[in-house]
Formats: structure tokens, C-alpha cells, sequence
């Protein structure tokens, strides 16, 4: 919905007037629920409330953080979000732009990139479905052989119907593996761990996502087109499904010593 409007603003008052409305809406609306609303913590309850107990608790196994992080397993969880936060933030950023130079009106171009939104909704929700029953491994498979089929698909067929299909399917794999993130890292290292673990993959995403972006814009200055920038979309595509595939996801325990020994 909101693109929608967005784009029906970029038509009659410009990008300017457009993002600045835009901004206005967040301070005045979600900034002010965001504050009021969303709690850190739920309330405590009496239901809620943790009984103690004369049992002495487990140990903790989960590996250190400054294993973790040295972990092969963490690596390959690195190397698969940078490679979708790079496909992802391209996509969003030069759709419409790659639309337009094909002779897609600006008003369908944008309606492109919301219905790609609305497929993302369906996605998110099949990945996370999918990560219920059988971990979070194959949906994430599933999302990358998509986008590989997609990106070597568009650089041969450009044409309005080509390029609405291409959108609309890369929509449905936009965010698939958002939610899965948690679920990748909670069987893998653990709860004790998760809010850093996770944080740092996601920072990971959004950081490559930039250079995504910012590549996809020099490779247009320099070549004229984005065929270069969807082959090596592709390749990143291939990178991300290697990772997935290579990697354990079970826990990773760490072996503590017994009491006395050196």
C-alpha cells in the first residue's frame, strides 16, 4: 500500500516532496507507537514467574562467544546472508530503475515493486512453515536455487512480461530467510548467545546489502546496463547455496573440563 502511494507521489511531486512526506509519516506515527507500545520485556505474571528450585542447574555447553564466532559454522552463516543481503538490497534499490530503461512506465514500475512485497509476505511465511518441520536449512536451499534460476533468466529476457515475472518471483524469496536467521543460530549455538549472534549476522546482511546496492549503481555508470551486475548476482546465488548446503545445523557443544583435571 504504501508503495503504491509513494509511487502515485514520485509521479506528481517528485522524489524531494515524496521522501520527505515519507519521513514525516515515520516521526509522527511509527515513532511515537514504537515508543509507547513495544515492550522490551514481557509484564511478569504470577504465571510467569520462575519457581526456584534446590536442583542444581546444567551447565552451560553452548560455546563461548569467541568460539562461536571462529566456528566454521558461523562463518558459512556469514558468507550466505552477505550473499543475500547484496542480492536484496540490489533488487530493491534498481528494480524500478532497471524497469524504466526497458520502457516500463515509472507508475507500473512501482507497482512492480509492491506486489514483489506482497509475494515477499507469502515467501516469509512458507520459509517459516517449512523451518517448523524440517529446520531452516531447506527453505533457505529453496530461496537460493530460485534467485539462481532468476538471475540467469534476466539478463536474456528483458521484455515488460519477462521483467514482471522475474520481479514478482524474486519478491516471493525477498525475505525467506529473515525469520530464519534466529532459527539457524538458536540450533546451531544456542539460546544463551542469540541476541549477539544473530545481531552480527544481520549487521552483516545489512552492510553487504549496501555494497550490493552501491555495485549495482557503479556497474550501470561503467557498463550502461545491469547485465554484469545480475551475473554476478548469480554467482553470489551460487555462493549462498554452497554455504547452506556445507552447513551442520546441529548444536555445537562446548566440552567442559571435568572438576580437578588441569
Amino acid at each position: 500500500v504504501i508503495i503504491v502511494l509513494m509511487a502515485s507521489f514520485l509521479d506528481s511531486l517528485g522524489w524531494r516532496t515524496s521522501y520527505a512526506i515519507l519521513g514525516a509519516v515515520n516521526a509522527v506515527v511509527v515513532l511515537p507507537v514504537a515508543l509507547t507500545v513495544i515492550r522490551s520485556h514481557p509484564p511478569i505474571s504470577p504465571t510467569t514467574a520462575v519457581i526456584a528450585s534446590d536442583e542444581p542447574m546444567a551447565p552451560d555447553t553452548s560455546l563461548p562467544l569467541r568460539e562461536a564466532l571462529k566456528s566454521r559454522e558461523f562463518m558459512l552463516l556469514v558468507a550466505l546472508y552477505a550473499a543475500c543481503g547484496a542480492q536484496d538490497f540490489f533488487i530493491a534499490t534498481h528494480i524500478v530503475a532497471f524497469a524504466q530503461d526497458q520502457g516500463i512506465s515509472q507508475f507500473l514500475a512501482g507497482n512492480i515493486l509492491a506486489f514483489m512485497g506482497l509475494l515477499g509476505l507469502t515467501g516469509v511465511l512458507i520459509s517459516g512453515a517449512m523451518s517448523d518441520k524440517m529446520g531452516a536449512a531447506r527453505p533457505t536451499v529453496l530461496c537460493f536455487l530460485l534467485r539462481i534460476g532468476l538471475f540467469a533468466y534476466i539478463p536474456i529476457f528483458q521484455d515488460t512480461a519477462s521483467i514482471t515475472v522475474f520481479a514478482l518471483l524474486y519478491g516471493f524469496t525477498f525475505t525467506m530467510t529473515a525469520p530464519l536467521t534466529v532459527v539457524f543460530v538458536s540450533n546451531i549455538f544456542g539460546t544463551s548467545k542469540l541476541g549477539t549472534i544473530s545481531g552480527l549476522i544481520n549487521m552483516v546482511h545489512q552492510v553487504a546489502g549496501g555494497l550490493g546496492a552501491a555495485l549495482g549503481a557503479v556497474i550501470f555508470d561503467w557498463r550502461g546496463s545491469y547485465d554484469t551486475a545480475f551475473v554476478i548476482m548469480l554467482v553470489l546465488a551460487v555462493v549462498g547455496t554452497v554455504a547452506v548446503i556445507a552447513l551442520r545445523e546441529r548444536p555445537l557443544e562446548y566440552r567442559l573440563a571435568p572438576e580437578g583435571s588441569v
